[in-house]
C-alpha cells in the first residue's frame, strides 16, 4: 500500500507542476522588486528548467518591469537554455534591460555571450559598460582577453577602466604588460584599476611589476601597489625554516622589506620563476644562504 501511495503522490505532484509553475510566473509578473527573489526560490524548488520557457515569455512583455523581473529570475535560475534569449536583450533599446541582461549572462557564465558583451563594452550607457565588463570578469574566459587588451586603448576612459577590471578578474598573465602600460593613463581611476588588476592576477610576474611601483610619486599607483605587496607577503608569515634543510624562496621573500630593497626582492622572484621552469633547481635556499641574506637586509 505504501508503494501505491507514493506513486499516487508522485502522479499528483507531476500533474500540479505546470499549474504551480504558471502560478509562480504570474506572481513574478506582478511582484514588487522586494518579492521577486522569494517567488524565484519557489520556482527553483519546483523545477527551474521547466520554468524557463514560461519565464522567457516575460521577456517579450510590453511592461519593462515585467521583462526586468523575468531577466532577474533567469539569472538566478542559471539555466543554460536561457542564454540565447538573454543575448537578444543585450541590444535592447532600454538601458536597464541591457544592463540586467548582461548581468544575468555573467551569472550563467556562458562563453557564447562573450562577443556580444565585448561589443557592449562601448555602450552609450556608463552602467551598461560596467555590466558588460563585470559579466566578462564572471565568465573568466581566456577567449575574451585579446579583445579586452585592445579595449585598454579605447578613447573612452570608462571603457579602459572596465576592460582593466575585467582582465584582473579573468586573471590572465598575458594581460600584465598591457596593464602596466595603463599605469601611465591620463585618468587616475584607470591607473589605480590597472594596478589592482595586476595584483589580482597575483603571479610572481605580476608581483614583480608591482614592486617597481612602490616608490611611485603617483599615490593612485603607489598606494594600491603597496597594499597588494603587503597582502602578498602575509601569505608567508607562518612559514618556518628548518636549519637542516633548504627553505622555499617565498619564505625568503617574507624576510626582505620590498620597499627598502625592491631590486633584491625582484631578484628572488625571478629565481622563483626559474625554479618553476627548471624542476625547482633554484626554488630553495640553504639555511646558510638565508642567514647571510638576513644579515644583508636587516
Amino acid at each position: 500500500m505504501n508503494k501505491i501511495a507514493e506513486q499516487i503522490k508522485k502522479i499528483r505532484k507531476a500533474a500540479m507542476e505546470p499549474f504551480e509553475i504558471r502560478k509562480c510566473v504570474n506572481k513574478i509578473r506582478v511582484a514588487k522588486n522586494s518579492m521577486v527573489n522569494e517567488v524565484i526560490d519557489e520556482l527553483i524548488a519546483i523545477g527551474p528548467d521547466k520554468a524557463v520557457p514560461h519565464l522567457v515569455k516575460l521577456l517579450k512583455d510590453e511592461n519593462n518591469t515585467v521583462r526586468l523581473n523575468g531577466i532577474i529570475a533567469l539569472g538566478k535560475i542559471k539555466s543554460q537554455s536561457a542564454v540565447p534569449h538573454l543575448i537578444e536583450l543585450v541590444d535592447d533599446k532600454v538601458w536597464f534591460i541591457r544592463e540586467h541582461a548582461m548581468s544575468a549572462l555573467g551569472k550563467l557564465a556562458s562563453e557564447k555571450a562573450i562577443p556580444h558583451l565585448i561589443r557592449r563594452m562601448r555602450d552609450v550607457s556608463w552602467s551598461c559598460t560596467q555590466a558588460a565588463g563585470d559579466a566578462l570578469g564572471m565568465i573568466k574566459s581566456e577567449k575574451a582577453v585579446p579583445s579586452l587588451i585592445e579595449l585598454l586603448n579605447d578613447k573612452n576612459f570608462n571603457v579602459r577602466l572596465n576592460a582593466a577590471k575585467a582582465l584582473g578578474e579573468i586573471g590572465s598573465e598575458k594581460a600584465i604588460p598591457y596593464l602596466v602600460e595603463r599605469i601611465k593613463d591620463s585618468v587616475r581611476d584607470v591607473r589605480s584599476s590597472s594596478v589592482n588588476s595586476i595584483g589580482k592576477i597575483g603571479t610572481y610576474t605580476a608581483i614583480k611589476e608591482l614592486i617597481k611601483l612602490v616608490k611611485e610619486d603617483d599615490g593612485y599607483v603607489r598606494a594600491p601597489a603597496i597594499k597588494i605587496v603587503e597582502e602578498y607577503l602575509k601569505r608567508f608569515e607562518n612559514e618556518r625554516a628548518d636549519p637542516a634543510s633548504k627553505v622555499p624562496i617565498p619564505f625568503a621573500l617574507s624576510h626582505i622589506n620590498p620597499f627598502e630593497h625592491p631590486k633584491s626582492f625582484v631578484q628572488l622572484i625571478e629565481a622563483a620563476e626559474k625554479g618553476k621552469k627548471k624542476s625547482n633547481k633554484h626554488w630553495k635556499l640553504t639555511a646558510k644562504q638565508l642567514i647571510a641574506m638576513e644579515r644583508k637586509f636587516k
